[in-house]
């Protein structure tokens, strides 16, 4: 009996459980799912159970976790500061930067990127003393050479930077951007004898290296040996016959030959490559520095850059102040691929007349051929609010519009110096340039065929024309304008460059027919092969960018661009030990470089190494 009543009473509950469910099912307040999700709470609430009672007996090490996290994001946001500040040329910033990230622990890259501001400072004497400060940390072989070729540009500190490349051989003979410098030294103290040493040594290591075959020949003149300088400068010819600086020394050592029949003792040919020109010229120093300064200004506008650059040293020996002298000097260094270099000429000149325009124009170019857009930009805006027709200024800021990707702005500018100029040639080839890029090629040749008809030979336009008709697949016709450009410009540069911009502004094909055009005219060009591999990167075809990568590296083993790239392709595919070393190996061959920076930044933000 007592049976039969549970069970009634359990129908009778179930029974008015349904009707009071049916009410509340009538009036929407509950749903079907009612229960589900009530048991989902209850799962939910035990589990936050489980996991606080985990936190609470792991607190201590959640709370080291955490001050590690914040650590990294405060390093993270100085590292970025800091090269943010670098690239805009704020190098006192970059410091203070670099200087909190040091007092957090040891760091390679803010300790190089600090040395590279003091460098470009030219605060030589800090250089030294915190260089010096941390060898025992092993900066490495690249900054130290570049440490020490920047001491030996000064004069107070040359001897520091002369132990330093000693140092370095004696721990890498062989180490290339040491014996370089070593010979470059050699040569500016007038030590031929030892400067052919070094660059006889920097052959045996990269035997085809064109810029150490032209400084061989300039310390076998600087010997007397003129027909073996001329022997060196022909071989170089035959690897870059379009090299400009090299065709005007075959021009400055066959005058000397001329004027010093067979090989002389240095001291008969003065050891001094300017007295051979002024002694032609019987210009004497009693003539003046802006007389000699005129002539440089003669043989730059003709192109012959060496030789400018021997005026113009010559002005500096007889006025070191002279502000036309050094700005020139600046100009032919930009224009010869030296424009790190160049930099120092026109700052000195700044230190003197913050308004020099054309210190401020020499410093905007030179910013513009280290594709350091942002510092470019800078300079010729500072013309401008100085000068508003400066058509230099105007066309420079139109350029820096155009490689960093706002055609649209540059084009506008170049319009702008037209409405001022309507000749100006500057403005006509840069629109020429910015419609080849936007893929308006009928309008791009429109405006080349303008210069040409002004100027029949001049090698932008023709290299220009060439380009319009290689991207047309007219390529037969393509090679005559190539031809002709390649007599006075450096045509595998300004290729390389255009396919750069190309690969930017993501027109892949065109890129990558424009490497292959590089090299059909010089089968060994490094930067062609890595622009291929980073377009197979960019597409996906990891297998092919490792291929040309390492076939880069085969033409120069010191890439720093292909040794990036192989680090980016291990990165992609999950070999972070290897994507760090590559990323190492690259800053050793150029300390600071900004993609191998961004590399080990992100590795260790994803605590992907140690």
């Amino acid at each position: 009996m007592e049976r039969l009543l549970k069970v009634f009473a359990i129908v009778v509950g179930t029974a008015a459980l349904l009707a009071i469910l049916t009410v509340l099912l009538s009036k929407n307040v509950v749903s079907v799912q009612l229960i589900q999700i009530i048991d989902d709470q209850s799962q939910a609430i035990s589990l936050m159970e489980t996991k606080l009672d985990y936190l609470e007996k792991h607190q201590d090490q959640l709370d080291d976790a955490q001050d590690r996290i914040e650590r990294v994001k405060k390093l993270l946001d100085l590292y970025k500061k800091a090269n943010e500040s670098y690239l805009g040329g704020n190098y006192q910033d970059t410091i203070k930067y670099d200087n909190e990230i040091l007092e957090m622990g040891w760091s390679h890259a803010a300790f190089e990127n600090k040395l590279n501001s003091l460098i470009q400072m030219q605060n030589y004497e800090v250089v030294s003393i915190f260089y010096n400060r941390h060898l025992d940390e092993n900066p490495g072989l690249g900054i130290s050479s570049n440490v020490a070729a920047a001491l030996v540009s000064s004069e107070i500190y040359k001897q520091d930077g002369a132990r330093i490349l000693d140092r370095i051989l004696s721990m890498d003979g062989n180490y290339f951007p040491a014996l370089n410098s070593a010979g470059i030294v050699s040569i500016q103290q007038k030590d031929y004898q030892k400067a052919e040493s070094y660059f006889d040594r920097v052959l045996q290591v990269k035997r085809d290296n064109v810029p150490a075959m032209n400084n061989l020949a300039i310390a076998k003149a600087g010997n007397g040996d003129l027909q073996g300088a001329l022997a060196l400068v022909d071989r170089a010819l035959s690897i870059e016959p379009e090299n400009q600086a090299l065709a005007n020394n075959r021009v400055l050592f066959q005058d000397m030959q001329g004027r010093f029949p067979g090989s002389v003792s240095s001291r008969e040919l003065d050891v001094r490559f300017t007295n051979a020109y002024i002694a032609r010229e019987s210009l004497a120093s009693d003539l003046g520095a802006e007389y000699v300064v005129a002539k440089a200004d003669e043989f730059f506008e003709k192109e012959y850059y060496h030789i400018s650059s021997e005026y113009y040293d010559s002005a500096l020996q007889m006025d070191p102040e002279n502000a036309r002298a050094m700005n020139g000097k600046g100009r032919v260094l930009t224009a010869t691929g030296y424009a790190e270099q160049a930099l120092m000429y026109h700052q000195q000149v700044l230190a003197r007349n913050p308004d020099d325009l054309d210190a401020l124009i020499g410093l905007g170019d030179a910013y513009y051929e280290l594709e350091d857009y942002q510092a470019a930009g800078q300079y010729y805006n500072h013309v401008r609010a100085l000068d508003k027709s400066s058509t230099d200024a105007i066309n420079g800021v139109g350029n820096v519009y155009v490689r960093t990707g706002l055609l649209a702005a540059g084009v506008s500018q170049y319009e702008k110096t037209l409405s001022l100029d309507p000749g100006n040639m500057g403005a006509i080839r840069g629109l020429g340039y910015a419609y080849s890029i936007a893929g308006d090629l009928d309008k791009s040749n429109e405006y080349y065929q303008q210069v040409l008809a002004a100027r029949p030979d001049d090698p932008y336009a023709l290299l220009g024309i060439g380009f319009v008709l290689h991207l047309q697949g007219r390529t037969e016709e393509a090679s005559q304008y190539f031809e002709q450009a390649g007599q006075k410009i450096d045509l595998t540069k300004e290729l390389i460059r255009t396919a750069d911009e190309l690969y930017k502004f993501d027109m892949l094909d065109e890129a990558l027919t424009t490497y292959e055009l590089v090299l059909t005219i010089n089968p060994g060009s490094a930067n062609a092969l890595n622009g291929l591999a980073n377009v197979s990167f960019q597409r996906g075809d990891y297998e092919n960018a490792t291929r040309l990568y390492n076939e880069t590296l085969a033409v120069d083993s010191d890439n720093p661009n292909a040794l990036v790239g192989l680090g980016n392709v291990s990165y992609r595919l999950g070999d972070y030990a290897a994507a760090q070393d590559y990323y190492n190996k690259a800053l050793e061959a150029k300390p600071g470089h900004r993609g191998a920076l961004i590399g080990l930044e992100a590795l260790k933000a994803r605590n992907l190494v140690r």
